[in-house]
């Protein structure tokens, strides 16, 4: 794991020049916090802090786990595409 990916996410991808891969995190963020905010209030609840730390946590880890093979794809492959998971061993 990258721990300045950990801790950094957005900026040190944008940096390292995998912006497509970056947007595609961000739009994966945006897409589960809404859908989880709209069941949320459907069934009339707020959002809980800890729900909201552990996603956080959740997404800094992905950002950790996908920078290096992204970078290794982008730089020896010559591979810079939108799939930010593309490659990766689960």
């Amino acid at each position: 794991m990258n721990l300045i990916a950990f801790l950094f996410g957005p900026i040190y991808l944008f940096v390292l020049g995998l912006w497509k891969k970056n947007i595609m995190l961000i739009l994966i963020m945006v897409v589960v916090y809404t859908i989880l905010i709209i069941a949320l209030a459907i069934a009339g609840m707020e959002f809980p802090r800890y729900l909201q730390v552990g996603l956080g946590y959740g997404f800094n880890a992905l950002y950790g786990m996908s920078t290096n093979y992204s970078y290794y794809l982008k730089e020896k492959k010559g591979d810079n595409g939108w799939n930010p998971f593309k490659g990766m061993r689960w």
